[in-house]
């Protein structure tokens, strides 16, 4: 998350959208709203969803759990055939999952010399990364769960606007529906494609297959045309017709900056955008 978009004002503005606390409620901060959430819902809710009550985790025999209980998810990933299968070696895993049998997914990493969290000191500009994957034409897909607190969907699409633009702004929010039935929302604009989904929460693959399976589906058929695109030029300038393109390919995975990719995919801009940049004519670049 992002804390200068993703901040306190927006969770509030979230718990109060999705009815979490009173509309004329006035919390300082997101832990104040926290503490409001519970006394409106009269119970303590999920973190990561909060439809759900939240499982304590107290005393031996617990360490498996973080609001949702890992303990089979971290029994089936300390499985031998499972490690062998992910070509896992020796003891890794162990600092994260616990040793074999113990089922202490995260309970064995210790965060008593960093008790404000695991990522306390990230200096990492993530979202200042993502800008700069746009700019390289790499297709950006965001989709929340409307009941996760951890990463609430209001803090999310104030991101997905920050990356998106103006382009992103103007456009309205379209209902996707999968089998006949209202599932989320979502909009494509500036490159980012965001999508809302409805009951669901911090683990959406698992509360909504459907909308999880549309929203990765599209996003590798927008990489696979993209990809497809330019191993086309790829080609073409690989015959020696086009230099300046063959220095931009040399490296395997360099992407070519100053593209915009398109919702509809429009393959003749494309080829305009590749001949601004050297000023060669769209005839030449013909694929």
């Amino acid at each position: 998350t992002d804390e200068k978009v993703q901040n306190d004002a927006e969770f509030i503005k979230f718990a109060k959208v999705e009815g979490l606390i009173p509309e004329d409620s006035d919390p300082a901060n997101e832990d104040a709203a926290r503490k409001l959430m519970e006394e409106s819902l009269g119970y303590v809710p999920n973190y990561y969803d909060y439809r759900l009550r939240d499982i304590p985790c107290e005393g031996e025999g617990c360490c498996g759990i973080y609001s949702y209980n890992y303990t089979e998810w971290s029994l089936w990933f300390m499985k031998s055939e499972v490690k062998k299968a992910l070509n896992v070696c020796g003891d890794a895993g162990d600092n994260c999952y616990g040793p074999v049998g113990t089922g202490c997914f995260g309970g064995c990493i210790d965060f008593t010399g960093c008790p404000q969290g695991f990522d306390h000191k990230d200096m990492f500009d993530y979202t200042g990364a993502l800008q700069n994957a746009l700019k390289m034409g790499i297709p950006i897909t965001l989709y929340y769960g409307m009941q996760d607190t951890a990463c609430n969907y209001v803090g999310g699409y104030a991101l997905a606007e920050t990356l998106g633009g103006k382009r992103f702004h103007k456009k309205r929010l379209q209902t996707l529906s999968i089998g006949g039935a209202a599932t989320a929302e979502t909009k494509t604009a500036g490159g980012v494609t965001w999508y809302q989904v409805s009951g669901a929460g911090h683990m959406v693959p698992s509360n909504n297959g459907g909308a999880a399976y549309y929203a990765l589906n599209q996003l590798l058929r927008k990489t696979s045309k993209w990809h497809a695109l330019l191993s086309k030029i790829q080609r073409r300038s690989e015959s020696g017709k086009h230099t300046w393109l063959t220095q931009k390919m040399a490296k395997p995975h360099r992407r070519l900056r100053g593209l915009d990719l398109k919702e509809d995919f429009d393959e003749s801009a494309y080829i305009q955008q590749f001949a601004d940049l050297k000023n060669v004519s769209e005839a030449n670049l013909e694929l």
